[in-house]
């Protein structure tokens, strides 16, 4: 779909979608007609519009045609014969004088197609003895029991109904201790601002304590007459012309307190349906449905052709985890299939500056920048790669990162050990081993540096790369046609510094910054 907005006009808009067809075997078929409903604002009603039906006739492509000539039958005189093998000597002669043949040529390899996805990348385990099998078998078993039950206790006492009574309770208990000590300091005519805070809980906490659903309710709706009567004189002391309390009013407010029992809490409530089973569900979902399985998914999708349904399975993925390089690398070629090629080329970038050494990688990313022609400028000297580039394409830049901060300390380690024998620490074998181990610290380090410098911007956590040509606006809104704005053209890799209602913010190498809707974007790390 393409949204056309009027010069001038703020909610003019040209509503365009392309769709492309491919047939897949010869036959007739019909298309609509298509109807269309829509409100007229100048008639003020609703109207119709309709695109005929249409009858498309598809033929199949033409077999090549063979000439064939057939052999005599009869039996040949040898004498005939060998005047017509003459003749036809000298004719092959003169055919082949008058048309030379052209020199054998091997064919060409087939043009490049999206390859197969590829699996997960889980490393091969050593097989366990039977008895460390039956432990981790029964372990597991007995953990998700304890913490079933943990969570179903913990859940019981959240959907507890009369959890907020008892905690009510409590701090109606601890705003008397705290009344206790405000009236032993001496006070004025009015009430403190302590004290009014001090009332104002107490009667709060007495509604959640006797379940009143008033938002201001009165003494009267208290059963009990001590606490309507406490009441009463808290509303006095808060709003009356007199404002103290009764000299007995805390005695008689814990008194109360204390005769006013709420039950504790039952653990047999974790063995209600509403507790146990929600764990319960989840439980069986992942028995029901194992990662293998779920990873397996989009793959048989894609297998059946099912390519739409392979690339949601896949962005749910990465919605999850946004550096799994394979479902990158997978989703790239499902959104090949489907000719979505600046897509597919944007998430064969990520794929590749997450896992640059696998080789699947690096030929997908290479086809995709053909077919949507173009490749993000930092990764562009990789599909030809120099001597910097071969070794940088051995790790992706976080790992030539941590690389660097290991030759680093490497390094100190080294030179540590050096000082120490400067100062008399006279270890042969630690000295040997620091001047081994030092020029071996300042290669990999040199080697870390280059291939993390090699990626660029791409080797930022924030960065992302547009998929298609764009623009670039300086606020974000489509609404503003007096804003400045420029092209943003596709494959261009910039860093993410704002975000705001669906837009995004990017910094580009030269310091321009300007603003692009997020789905234009895909980004490389997170």
């Amino acid at each position: 779909a393409k949204r056309t907005p009027s010069d001038g006009k703020l909610f003019d808009v040209t509503l365009a979608e392309d769709v492309v067809l491919v047939p897949t075997k010869a036959g007739t078929y019909t298309l609509g007609p298509v109807n269309f409903a829509y409100f007229d604002p100048k008639t003020g009603t609703y109207k119709t519009v309709s695109a005929p039906r249409t009858t498309v006739t598809i033929t199949a492509p033409a077999a090549p045609q063979f000439n064939v000539t057939p052999a005599a039958s009869q039996t040949p005189d040898p004498t005939s014969a060998a005047a017509n093998a003459g003749t036809a000597a000298a004719a092959a002669s003169s055919a082949a004088s008058a048309n030379p043949k052209p020199p054998a040529t091997a064919p060409a390899f087939p043009a490049g197609i999206p390859r197969d996805p590829l699996p997960g990348a889980t490393p091969a385990n050593t097989p366990l003895s039977a008895r460390t099998l039956t432990v981790g078998l029964l372990s597991p078993v007995l953990c998700l029991l304890a913490w079933w039950t943990a969570l179903a206790i913990r859940r019981a006492q959240q959907t507890d109904p009369l959890r907020p009574r008892r905690e009510a309770r409590a701090r109606l208990a601890a705003t008397l201790k705290q009344l206790q000590s405000a009236s032993a300091s001496p006070s004025d005519s009015q009430p403190s601002a302590l004290n009014a805070q001090l009332l104002l809980a107490w009667q709060h906490d007495t509604a959640v304590l006797w379940q009143l659903r008033h938002a201001a309710p009165p003494a009267t709706a208290l059963a009990d007459a001590a606490w309507s009567a406490l009441w009463l004189e808290s509303d006095r002391a808060l709003y009356g012309a007199k404002a103290d309390l009764p000299p007995d009013w805390i005695a008689r407010a814990e008194a109360a307190l204390t005769a006013k029992r709420v039950p504790g809490f039952n653990p047999l409530r974790l063995f209600l349906p509403r507790n146990l089973f929600p764990f319960a569900a989840l439980l069986l979902l992942a028995l029901a449905l194992p990662d293998p399985l779920r990873a397996a998914a989009p793959a048989a999708d894609y297998a059946a052709g099912k390519f739409a349904a392979a690339e949601k399975s896949w962005r749910d993925t990465l919605a999850q985890h946004p550096t799994d390089w394979t479902a990158h690398h997978n989703l790239s070629l499902a959104l090949a299939q489907q000719d979505k090629a600046g897509e597919a080329a944007a998430h064969a970038a990520a794929a590749f500056v997450q896992n640059p050494a696998h080789p699947a990688v690096r030929w997908h990313l290479a086809h995709a920048s053909e077919k949507a022609g173009f490749a993000p400028a930092p990764l562009a000297p990789f599909l030809r790669p120099t001597a910097r580039q071969t070794l940088a394409q051995f790790a992706s830049p976080a790992t030539w990162q941590r690389l660097l901060l290991a030759a680093a300390w490497l390094a100190a380690l080294t030179v540590a050990a050096l000082v120490a024998r400067a100062y008399g620490h006279r270890s042969r074998l630690l000295a040997a081993a620091a001047f081994a181990l030092l020029p071996l610290a300042l290669l990999l380090a040199i080697a870390a540096a280059l291939g993390w410098q090699s990626y660029g911007p791409a080797a930022d956590a924030s960065a992302v790369v547009a998929w298609r040509a764009g623009t670039l606006r300086s606020i974000p809104t489509e609404a503003d046609t007096t804003q400045k704005t420029t092209s943003l053209a596709a494959g261009s890799v910039a860093l993410v510094t704002k975000s705001f209602l669906g837009w995004q913010q990017l910094t580009f190498e030269n310091g321009q910054t300007g603003w692009v809707r997020k789905d234009e974007l895909v980004p490389l790390w997170k």
